[in-house]
Formats: structure tokens, sequence, C-alpha cells
């Protein structure tokens, strides 16, 4: 699960996805945050406190320890951005830098691209770049609802408009708007 930056719900999706996968795989995760474990992820890899060279063999050795579990799926939650400035001050994440070494440690069969904004624009950029530096399709978007409360009544709407724009699901996690569909589209590519 990458994300458009910080807070656009990259946690938070994978620990729906796990949950709601659950009831139909044996699903394992793997969590950049430091908190992973506390919320039941297999594997906690903190890119932050070890040298940046190592993050993407870090990460990998942590999908296999995950893998030999055998696991069905396996999620894993990056951090920050691909455009993430890395020299944010204050934040010591490390931005695109952090956020494309998960991306290359990981090595996905498949992207899940969680938003902070709804800019079919911003999304699009967001999914060229991750699909070209991966060689791997972006699968859906998720969106961090908690931030447009204020499109209650066009919100669906909106959803509905960009995921036509970009031919893919778009779904919000949290109130579950096109959950259900997102996972049985999930299911049919596994």
């Amino acid at each position: 699960v990458m994300g458009t930056g910080r807070r656009s719900g990259k946690f938070t999706t994978s620990l729906i996805l796990k949950r709601e996968l659950s009831r139909y795989l044996d699903v394992g995760c793997v969590g950049t945050e430091p908190h992973s474990k506390l919320c039941n992820m297999e594997e906690m890899v903190i890119p932050q406190v070890i040298p940046l060279c190592h993050v993407p063999s870090t990460i990998f050795g942590a999908i296999k320890k995950v893998d030999l579990k055998g696991r069905d799926v396996i999620v894993v939650s990056s951090q920050t951005g691909v455009f993430s400035d890395p020299l944010e001050v204050g934040t010591g994440r490390g931005g695109g830098v952090t956020s494309l070494s998960i991306l290359y440690g990981s090595k996905p069969d498949y992207i899940i691209l969680a938003s902070d904004t709804l800019d079919v624009g911003e999304i699009e950029r967001h999914i060229k770049v991750l699909e070209s530096l991966s060689n791997r399709r972006v699968i859906g978007v998720t969106v961090n609802g908690s931030k447009f409360k204020d499109l209650d009544n066009g919100y669906r709407e909106t959803l509905d408009r960009i995921s036509r724009s970009l031919d893919i699901p778009v779904v919000d996690m949290i109130r579950g708007i096109y959950l259900e569909e997102f996972i049985e589209d999930i299911l049919h590519m596994l």
C-alpha cells in the first residue's frame, strides 16, 4: 500500500484490507509504523532507524519471514509518498526516498494507492510513477475520507467520477464506500 503523502491512509488501508481479506484468505502484514506489532501485524520494519541503503533488503526479509508462515497474501504498508520531500525538517521520515525503498523492497504483485486528495491529476501522477518504477499495476485507490466530511452529498459521485477517469476502483475504506466491491475485485485477481 503506497500513498500520496503522510496521513493519506496507508496504515488504515492495510489494517482494513487485512481484516476484510482475512474472511476469505490467510493474510499476513508487514508494517512500517512503530505501532505495527500492537495492531497485529506479523512483522515491523521502521525504515527511519536503519541505514537507508538497507531498507529494501530489510523489507524484503520481513516479507519472506511472513511468507514462511504460508500466507495466501501479504499486505505491506509504506511510508509517506514518492513525491514527499526527503528534506522535510522535523518528521525524520525521509520522504520519497523512504517510500521508494519500501516499494523496491516489497517487490509487489499489485499496488494500492492510499490518497489524501480527490485531485484526479495528482492521483494519476502517483499511479504513473508507481507503475513505471515497479512494473506493476495500481489496482485501486483508497481515499482518506476523514478529510472530505464536507462533501457528504456529492462524495459518492466524486469517487465514481475518479474511478471512471482512472478505470480502477476508488474506495473510502473508513466509511466503507465501495469496500465490498473492492475486496471482491482483489479476490478475483488473486
